[in-house]
């Protein structure tokens, strides 16, 4: 007789199942993807409502004014410089944190910085310009000043 038996047959496709559930996880990420697509859709809604914010501070003439009172508009929204400041307040209006997003500031070197990120990653980031990115799974806004626009990062590393 030449050939495998059933039992030598089915102990190879069971070792060769096994082998696939433990290996593919690490081939495919779809946690890594799910954030990142969710990190895309954060700046892309930072972006537009920078725009409509920038909108409504041309009306109200609020684009030379930076965080005080002067700089806030009608809507709630302080700016600087036009465009929304980094403040939590701003971005809790801006954005809709309810799908398991948080939101924390820092500031450097004059110029603050919001950092929207998930829950788990609260802890672990350094909340900071500076930071090593590689950690990061977020998206930080720089504010703008009255030398820059403002300034939209993905950091995924972390992810």
């Amino acid at each position: 007789m030449k050939g495998f038996t059933l039992i030598e047959l089915l102990v190879v496709v069971i070792i060769m199942a096994v082998l696939a559930v433990t290996a593919a996880p690490k081939f495919v990420s779809f946690e890594s993807q799910a954030k990142n697509g969710v990190l895309n859709e954060v700046k892309a809604a930072i972006q537009s409502a920078a725009s409509m914010v920038n909108a409504k501070a041309i009306l109200e003439e609020k684009l030379e004014k930076c965080r005080g009172d002067d700089s806030f508009l009608s809507n709630g929204i302080y700016t600087c410089f036009g465009y929304p400041s980094a403040h939590i307040d701003n971005f809790q209006k801006i954005l809709n944190l309810g799908r398991g997003l948080i939101v924390n500031t820092s500031e450097s070197n004059g110029r603050r910085i919001a950092i929207v990120t998930f829950p788990e990653y609260k802890e672990a980031i350094p909340w900071g310009a500076n930071a090593n990115d590689d950690i990061y799974c977020a998206v930080r806004y720089h504010e703008a000043t009255a030398e820059h626009l403002y300034e939209i990062e993905m950091l995924t590393a972390g992810c």
